[in-house]
């Protein structure tokens, strides 16, 4: 049997509001003081026997966004771009 050793480290440009794993729960997750990376591990003794899955949040994520640019070529035309990211499903941390 095989053993594997996962790090995973998060760099956001938001601050992050929770991170997880749902499927292994002995993994050591480090959040920085400023919330804006995180460092996730997995213990070397880890038997690879389902999926590594992670779960995070960023506390502006359901943040609509907007962004007006003037094209580059034509500039007369300017360009509109709305996102809307609703929050359609709260997933709490049991």
């Amino acid at each position: 049997m095989f053993k594997w050793f996962i790090e995973v480290d998060i760099k956001s440009t938001s601050k992050l509001s929770e991170v997880f794993s749902s499927t292994h729960e002995d993994a050591v997750i480090t959040i920085a003081e400023d919330k804006l990376s995180s460092h996730i591990e997995l213990s070397s003794d880890e038997i690879p026997n389902k999926d590594f899955v992670l779960i995070y949040n960023q506390e502006n994520m359901y943040t609509p966004d907007e962004k007006l640019v003037q094209h580059s070529e034509y500039k007369d035309t300017v360009v509109a771009s709305i996102n809307f990211f609703p929050d359609f499903n709260q997933l709490t941390v049991e």
